[in-house]
């Protein structure tokens, strides 16, 4: 999970094929990648677009165009501490 300064917090809800194909944390209750970092383009402000990225550890041997098409598949989720408080499909186009 990527935490943001003003409680925000960031993970990927990964699909079962893109789980597959990444490094998982270990001994917990949800299915999580292992994450190796991320960054923002500053504050996030209500109704204005801000950037953000997530990076997980891929599996040694993995082939890199499963993961980029099962990574579309997956959910961001947002969290204000440890309640989800918006899940967006990365499929999703506006």
């Amino acid at each position: 999970m990527f935490y943001h300064g003003n409680g925000l917090n960031f993970a990927v809800r990964p699909n079962p094929a893109l789980a597959s194909l990444m490094e998982l944390e270990q001994n917990t209750k949800y299915i999580k990648m292992q994450l190796r970092g991320g960054n923002h383009s500053g504050n996030f402000r209500a109704k204005k677009e801000s950037t953000l990225s997530l990076e997980y550890a891929i599996k040694k041997g993995s082939d890199f165009e499963g993961v980029r098409k099962s990574a579309l598949d997956s959910t961001l989720l947002v969290l204000m501490g440890n309640d989800v408080i918006a899940e967006i499909p990365l499929n999703k186009k506006e």
